[in-house]
């Protein structure tokens, strides 16, 4: 069986309205060994039918059923059935641009890095973009201590080397949506590669899990803390498996 070279894990919770735009504008960039893995938390509309008429049309993707309620339980969900030897997670209701497949897979052949981030550029709910961009507003460079106090990291952007992908996954509980954790394990593991180009839209409503709104620190403070508290329980199992990676 030919090995997979990209997975691309798409947790879905309600996501009808928006889900055909995204999956057409991803499977246009696969090959026949690349895959759509798609983990479904049971929705109140028309998100099942849409999806596995998808995977009728189309042997790339893989749907499976996730009953735990949530984005960290459904998304970790999604990555436990990727095969692939580059991990491209993806939302349900973004928009990839063209080249995006192509850029991440060179910019990973070229290195060894652990994560590679791209720019994305904010658009309205009919994907109008606008002029603002994620690294402009973010100030995005890599390095842990600044993206612990001020994020870069964004899943729909980031995309991970699968041999760091148990190290990285599963995301705890706690800690968020589980962007930022992915992006500072990446960091603890090496030399993200972060991409100054614009390779997605991102579709702002009023139903986004992701918001570019600030929250409470009573919210963000408690989260950090126990961010913190993870990355140190899984310091040693970074360590052992960047070492072993390095020495292959």
């Amino acid at each position: 069986m030919m090995a997979m070279r990209i997975s691309v894990p798409i947790p879905v919770y309600n996501g009808a309205k928006y889900l055909p735009t995204q999956l057409d504008s991803i499977l246009k960039q696969l090959s026949e060994n690349d895959e759509i893995i798609i983990s479904y938390n049971p929705s109140t509309d028309s998100t099942w039918d849409v999806i596995k008429k998808y995977e009728e049309n189309n042997k790339n993707i893989k749907v499976y059923t996730c009953d735990v309620m949530g984005v960290t339980p459904n998304g970790n969900n999604a990555l436990s059935h990727c095969s692939g030897k580059y991990i491209l997670p993806a939302d349900q209701d973004d928009l990839w641009l063209d080249g995006k497949v192509k850029n991440v897979v060179c910019a990973f052949e070229k290195s060894n890095a652990p994560i590679v981030l791209h720019d994305m550029r904010y658009a309205d709910t009919d994907l109008n973009p606008t002029d603002k961009t994620m690294f402009a507003e973010r100030g995005s460079r890599p390095g842990l201590l600044r993206n612990l106090i001020k994020n870069s990291y964004h899943g729909g952007c980031m995309a991970i080397n699968a041999s760091y992908l148990n190290v990285i996954y599963p995301v705890p509980l706690g800690v968020g949506f589980g962007d930022m954790w992915a992006g500072l394990v990446g960091e603890l593991c090496g030399e993200p590669i972060f991409i100054n180009k614009v390779l997605m839209l991102f579709r702002c409503h009023n139903h986004n899990l992701s918001s570019r709104n600030r929250r409470d620190l009573g919210v963000i403070l408690p989260e950090r803390l126990r961010l913190i508290k993870e990355l140190y329980f899984r310091r040693k199992v970074i360590k052992n498996i960047t070492r072993e990676i390095k020495e292959q």
